[in-house]
């Protein structure tokens, strides 16, 4: 006899998910507005938000710079050798 896997488990329907959602969301601006719980999660996002990209361009700087110094490196070293 087989087993069901996880895979053919019954979820909640659409119409459940939503309303649950929703009214989960309406919970954390209401406690959001009246307590500030999510003043550190936000700012925690907001740094990730500048800094990743700003992290991403200084490694393309990085890495063009590191091509050109291996061209210019391998051009003086091939007159040198002629």
């Amino acid at each position: 006899m087989q087993t069901k896997t996880a895979f053919f488990k019954r979820q909640y329907s659409i119409k459940r998910r939503f309303i649950f959602y929703s009214l989960f969301c309406i919970v954390l601006i209401f406690t959001d507005a009246r307590f500030n719980y999510l003043e550190m999660i936000r700012a925690g996002v907001s740094i990730v938000r500048v800094s990743g990209p700003k992290a991403v361009d200084i490694g393309k700087t990085l890495t063009r710079k590191n091509a050109r110094c291996e061209t210019l490196l391998s051009t003086r070293l091939n007159k040198n050798k002629t």
